[in-house]
């Protein structure tokens, strides 16, 4: 597990985006990850492709760019919040909270988010604000 603190705005793939690399790879969920790495976005952030991250935080004035469909697939970890939203997304980002790493906590902040997928069975989805969907909020498994 690594944490990745935006240096810029950019890609989510892009290794200029980014920190790192921590332990040779280049940006959150670069593949090579297990679903636990932790994004910080000080930035604008563009989900250009489907990511697996342990926790997401998004700082005031800064924003997550949902890239037009692509999935950011939360697996939780050991911190009490796993998408944080102190900022703003657009662009409406899909997120799917996955069966694995603890319950979660989702703080959905401002903006709009596209499908939103809880498929997390035996586990808990805590949504501590209220969010936004222009797409629907699909429960698969596990509790909301």
């Amino acid at each position: 597990m690594a944490t990745f603190t935006s240096a810029g705005s950019g890609d989510w793939d892009s290794a200029s985006t980014w920190d790192g690399p921590h332990g040779g790879r280049d940006y959150p969920g670069d593949g090579l990850s297990d679903g636990t790495d932790r994004a910080v976005i000080n930035h604008t952030v563009t989900n250009n492709g489907n990511h697996n991250i342990g926790s997401i935080t998004i700082n005031a004035s800064k924003e997550l760019n949902g890239g037009g469909g692509n999935i950011l697939y939360i697996h939780g970890d050991s911190n009490a919040t796993s998408l944080e939203n102190n900022g703003s997304v657009t662009n409406t980002p899909r997120i799917e909270f996955k069966n694995t790493g603890a319950d979660k906590n989702a703080k959905f902040g401002t903006g709009t988010y596209g499908l939103v997928e809880v498929n997390c069975s035996g586990r808990t989805v805590t949504m501590t604000s209220a969010m936004t969907s222009s797409n629907n909020l699909t429960i698969s498994a596990g509790t909301l």
